[in-house]
C-alpha cells in the first residue's frame, strides 16, 4: 500500500515535471520570438529617427532656399518699380520735348 502511494506520487511528479518542461519550452520560445521582435523594432526605430533626422535637414534647406527667393522676387520687384518710374520720367520728357 505505501509502495504504490509512492510510485503514485511519483508518476504525479513526473507529470508535473513534463508540465514544467513544456511550459518552460514555450516561455523560453516566446522570449526568443520577443527578443527577436525588440531586435526589429529597435532597428526601425533607428532607420525612422535617420529618416527624420535627414527629413529635419531637407525642411531646413527649403526654408533657406524659400527665404532666398523671396529676397530675390523683392529685389526683382524694386527693379521693376525703378525701371517703370525711369521709363515713364523719359516718357514724359519725350513727351514734352515733342510738344515743344
Amino acid at each position: 500500500m505505501e509502495l504504490d502511494r509512492r510510485e503514485g506520487k511519483i508518476r504525479d511528479l513526473k507529470v508535473e515535471l513534463e508540465t514544467t518542461r513544456e511550459n518552460e519550452a514555450k516561455q523560453s520560445a516566446l522570449v526568443g520570438t520577443f527578443r527577436q521582435r525588440l531586435s526589429e523594432y529597435e532597428a526601425t526605430a533607428g532607420t525612422l529617427e535617420g529618416a527624420a533626422s535627414r527629413s529635419e535637414l531637407a525642411v531646413q534647406a527649403l526654408n533657406k532656399q524659400n527665404a532666398d527667393l523671396q529676397d530675390r522676387i523683392i529685389d526683382l520687384e524694386a527693379r521693376i518699380r525703378f525701371r517703370t518710374f525711369s521709363f515713364s520720367c523719359d516718357f514724359d520728357e519725350t513727351k514734352t520735348e515733342a510738344e515743344e
